[in-house]
C-alpha cells in the first residue's frame, strides 16, 4: 500500500506542466520524444524559462491526455485565452444529452441511479433514488445537514453522519473504498470541492486513518447493505 496525495500543484505554466508529467509517469525525455520537441525545450518550460506557442501547447496537453478543463486551465497559465467550452447540463444545447440522461435514469428504475458533476454534486435522479434518500429522514432537511452550501453531493450523504453512513451496514467495505477512487479522481481531476471534503473527512474522527491510503489488492464489495442495525 501507499499513500495517496492530494496536494495542488503551483499555478505557473511550468509548475503545472511539470505536474502532469510526473503525474504520468514520464521522464523529460519520454516526453519530448512523445511531443516531437526537444528535451531542452520541455525542460525550459517546465522551469519557466520559455513560453510555447498555443499550438505547441495543444501538442503537449494531447499526448500527455490531460483532461480538456485542465488544459484550459494550462492555457490560462501561459497567458493564453481557454480553448474548450464547460456548458452545463442545463444550458439550451445540452438539452439532447439531459434527455438521453433522463432516459437512462427511468429505464433503470426500479434501482437507485444518479448524474454527478465531478464534484459529485447531484444533477439527476430517478425516482428508486428519491425513495432511497428519503429512508434517512426527510430529503431537504437530509441534504441540508449533508450539503456543502445547500448542494445535494452524493459523497457528502454517503459519508455523513446525518446521511446515510449510519443506515449501511458494510460501510466498513464500502467507505474506503470511495474514498480511495476519490483521491484517484483527485490525481487528475484537481476539483476544488472534491478536495475540500477528503480534507474534511482526514479530520473526521470516525474515518480510520488507513482508509485514506491506496490498497491496490482491495476488490469492491457486491453492493451496498442497507440497515439501521
Amino acid at each position: 500500500m501507499s499513500p495517496l496525495t492530494v496536494t495542488l500543484p503551483q499555478v505557473s505554466f511550468g509548475a503545472l506542466l511539470r505536474y502532469w508529467r510526473t503525474t504520468r509517469k514520464l521522464s523529460q525525455l519520454e516526453r519530448a520524444l512523445a511531443s516531437r520537441v526537444s528535451q531542452r525545450d520541455v525542460r525550459f518550460l517546465e522551469f519557466g524559462r520559455g513560453r510555447p506557442s498555443p499550438q505547441r501547447l495543444m501538442q503537449l496537453t494531447e499526448t500527455l491526455e490531460i483532461p480538456l478543463r485542465q488544459r484550459n486551465r494550462l492555457l490560462t497559465a501561459a497567458g493564453f485565452a481557454p480553448f474548450y467550452r464547460e456548458p452545463r447540463l442545463s444550458e439550451r444545447d445540452m438539452a439532447l444529452i439531459e434527455d438521453a440522461l433522463e432516459r437512462m435514469l427511468r429505464h433503470h428504475d426500479p434501482y437507485p441511479a444518479v448524474v454527478v458533476d465531478r464534484d459529485y454534486d447531484l444533477l439527476l435522479q430517478n425516482q428508486a433514488f428519491t425513495a432511497l434518500i428519503a429512508w434517512f429522514g426527510e430529503p431537504a432537511l437530509g441534504w441540508a445537514a449533508c450539503g456543502l452550501h445547500g448542494r445535494p453531493n452524493v459523497l457528502r450523504v454517503t459519508f455523513h453522519v446525518a446521511g446515510a453512513r449510519p443506515f449501511i451496514r458494510n460501510f466498513a467495505e464500502v467507505g474506503p473504498l470511495m474514498l480511495q477512487r476519490l483521491h484517484r479522481e483527485l490525481a487528475t481531476t484537481r476539483a476544488q470541492a472534491a478536495l475540500a471534503l477528503v480534507e474534511e473527512l482526514g479530520r473526521d474522527p470516525n474515518i480510520p486513518a488507513h482508509w485514506h491510503v491506496n490498497d491496490h489488492g482491495a476488490t469492491a464489495p457486491r453492493g451496498l447493505a442497507a440497515g439501521a442495525g
